[in-house]
């Protein structure tokens, strides 16, 4: 009989082997909440480049150098990077992912915040696969989060980003790299400052429509790569609403805006700014249905290469009138209208009483006290007499 025998160094291999690609738990019994503290993880050992880290409960903070195979967080989890830190995921980052749909668990928040980096290297996504009820968040105050190829906001759950300072990169990738509402969840991406740039991006891909897309660009820059009209590809219940941000698209797409404006797909949100380009003569423009609100689109003179799309308030003093029925345009504080009936007090006749209530009670007098109520031509009474 042959026997064999196997060396302590071949033992090793074989050890280090196993432990390699293995699945760490975040300890949420911990009160460190350190990343890069042994004891954060139930195994005690902190997760390495190779490693698949599972954060389901408690919160978990990288301030340092940190460097995994794939990450999913649930379990209401908030995984935050601070000024300083560095993660870097070489494969899916999932956020919502881990955690029980039926225990309202499957949910989770990625805090991005000044100074800290974040580099995905294929995708990410915010919000589980699954038909949950449960809403995942990534907020940005700051900061850059680079993703290699696709970014999923509200795929199976719902997702949501808030981007207010920083800049989310999604330039790595090569076709509609941002994916909003793109499944049966809702996706809601809302801007408010700092900078989100892509190479393509789809709203509510799937037909027919089961959520919601939508972007509120309130703030801030949305830049859309890509020379051509399904760069950026819309299904039903797609929104983009433009306040006191910027839209600029790559190449001359005023053809393309104005279709989707008309579509509803491109919407006038009600901006506090008035004159984002003051110097800039408009090719393009769109007025909101009720006069309060206009949008201006210009082909490379904002930015040469670029449409650019941002909206005006038509109501420069903040008084809730339009600049042309205003009598005071430029000043909200000699404006006021005590009866409502959006005559300033200084032109009303009737200061104090709401005209058209007025009118509507000496018609009802008049017509019940036999009166003949008219224009006056044909020789009746009239409110005015």
């Amino acid at each position: 009989m042959t026997k064999k025998v196997i060396s302590l160094s071949t033992l090793c291999i074989l050890a280090t082997a196993v432990a390699l690609n293995a699945q760490l738990d975040w300890n949420s019994a911990n009160a460190d909440g350190d990343w890069n503290t042994p004891g954060s993880w139930a195994a005690g050992v902190v997760p390495g480049s190779a490693d698949f880290a599972r954060i389901n409960g408690g919160n978990a903070t990288v301030s340092g150098v940190v460097n995994v195979n794939k990450i999913s967080t649930g379990g209401t989890t908030t995984l935050t990077v601070d000024s300083g830190g560095e993660l870097t995921v070489a494969g899916d980052f999932l956020v919502g992912e881990a955690g029980d749909a039926a225990s309202g668990t499957k949910t989770g928040t990625l805090q991005l915040n000044s100074g800290g980096q974040i580099a995905a290297t294929t995708v990410a996504q915010i919000g589980s696969w699954n038909d949950a009820a449960q809403e995942s968040f990534l907020n940005i105050a700051g900061g850059t989060f680079t993703i290699g190829i696709r970014l999923q906001v509200g795929s199976g759950a719902a997702g949501t980003i808030n981007l207010s300072g920083g800049t989310l990169d999604l330039t790595a990738g090569t076709w509609q790299n941002l994916r909003i509402g793109d499944g049966v969840g809702d996706g809601t991406v809302n801007i408010t400052g700092g900078n989100l740039i892509t190479n393509g991006m789809r709203m509510n891909n799937d037909s027919p429509a089961t959520g919601n897309a939508k972007i509120n660009l309130d703030g801030g820059t949305l830049e859309l790569l890509g020379n051509f009209a399904n760069a950026f590809k819309v299904g039903d219940n797609s929104e983009l609403a433009i306040g006191d941000g910027v839209f600029q698209w790559q190449g001359n797409m005023r053809t393309v805006i104005d279709t989707m404006i008309t579509a509803g797909n491109i919407t006038v949100a009600n901006p506090t700014t008035s004159g984002n380009y003051p110097g800039v003569t408009a090719d393009q423009s769109w007025t909101s249905a009720d006069g309060s609100t206009t949008l201006y689109a210009d082909f490379d003179e904002a930015r040469s290469g670029y449409t650019t799309v941002w909206a005006e308030s038509n109501d420069s003093d903040g008084d809730g009138y339009n600049d042309s029925v205003d009598l005071f345009p430029n000043d909200d504080t000699e404006w006021s209208d005590s009866d409502g009936d959006d005559v300033g007090d200084n032109s009303d006749a009737h200061p104090g009483f709401d005209d058209a209530a007025l009118a509507t009670y000496l018609t009802t007098y008049l017509t019940d006290n036999n009166y003949i109520v008219d224009d006056g031509t044909s020789g009746g009474l009239t409110e005015q007499d």
